[in-house]
């Protein structure tokens, strides 16, 4: 029979302990690095208050996380960045948005990540977040923005962009880029994003019919308003004589109505032509009524046959004329 030697047993089963140890330890480093707080000189300035309350809130949303609710571990998380921010809790929020398929948001978060002096990451969460970052091109499109003119309001989807945008990071997708500027036509422009794009958009609008048309004079044209306007002014004093006619004449002939009604009463209430004292007063008012239409009737008269006259000798000018002014006319002789 085989007797054990009790040396060798103690130290196999310390050497077994000790293992079991740092393999527990290993494991609880894989879960629990993300909670790990900043300890950089950048925050000491930290309150115990503040270090114990951004544990509880790291360990919740490391729970979150594990349990694969995303949105309740990054809201956890940005708790947690509020409270004592770092390299490390940026790059929590950049893993939980690239998971909610956030992916501009988790490239801009894991970039930062790498560059974020405090805490700064270990070199394995370096290159898990570099990874991390690869992975996420792969679902955006960035374009570098060339604007014309500078001074653009941008639109995406919708959303109006902050201002001096020259830099668009777009998840796949279709989307739609709207461009405004002050005397220019808006610009749409549809963008088609299949992910891993990197390129430059030229954003060009046009000038508006407007702004060309006060910014580069045209003869032609100007000579045309000019044309319009000598029309206008022309044209002024024969409408005014019409209308001074016009207005003579309706008047005329509602007075003459009103004559013709009274003088038949008068005929009836005077038999051969005689009125009584009674009725010398309407007498009076006829014959002042007559009077009034017969001015309406002159005064209309006149401003007709003025508005004929001044529409004759004030109309436009002939071919011949017109053609002197015109600086497109090619005289060509034989």
């Amino acid at each position: 029979m085989r007797h054990s030697n009790p040396l060798a047993s103690s130290l196999l089963s310390s050497v077994t302990f000790s293992f079991l140890l740092a393999l527990v330890g290993v494991c609880q480093a894989q879960v629990s690095h993300l909670a790990e707080p900043p300890t950089n000189d950048a925050n000491v300035d930290a309150t115990e208050s503040v270090q114990a309350e951004y544990r509880g809130v790291v360990s919740q949303a490391i729970s979150e996380f594990n349990a694969r609710r995303f949105a309740e571990a990054r809201a956890l998380f940005a708790r947690g960045h509020e409270l004592w921010p770092s390299a490390r809790t940026l790059r929590t929020l950049g893993m939980t948005a690239f998971e909610m398929s956030m992916y501009p948001q988790a490239l801009q978060e894991l970039q930062a990540s790498l560059v974020d002096a405090r805490k700064a990451l270990s070199d394995r969460q370096r290159e898990q977040v570099q990874a991390l970052i690869v992975e996420t091109l792969g679902f955006v499109g960035r374009y570098t923005l060339e604007l014309d003119p500078a001074e653009v309001t941008l639109f995406v989807d919708g959303q109006r962009q902050p201002v001096g945008t020259t830099r668009l990071v777009l998840p796949v997708g279709l989307h739609t880029l709207i461009a405004r500027a002050q005397g220019y036509i808006e610009l749409r422009r549809p963008l088609d994003i299949r992910g891993g794009e990197d390129t430059a958009l030229v954003v060009q609008l046009v000038p508006s019919l407007a702004k060309v048309s006060t910014a580069v004079p045209n003869p032609l044209l100007q000579k045309q308003r000019e044309a319009v306007t000598d029309t206008s002014v022309s044209r002024a004093w024969p409408v005014t004589a019409f209308s001074v006619g016009a207005a003579g004449l309706l008047t005329s002939g509602l007075l003459a109505a009103l004559v013709v009604d009274q003088k038949a009463e008068l005929a009836d209430a005077c038999p051969s032509k005689r009125c009584p004292p009674s009725l010398r007063g309407k007498v009076e008012d006829t014959q002042r009524l007559a009077d009034y239409a017969t001015a309406g009737l002159i005064v209309g008269g006149v401003g007709v046959i003025a508005g004929v006259l001044l529409w004759v000798t004030t109309g436009p000018k002939s071919p011949s004329t017109r053609a002197d002014t015109n600086p497109l006319q090619v005289r060509v002789r034989f």
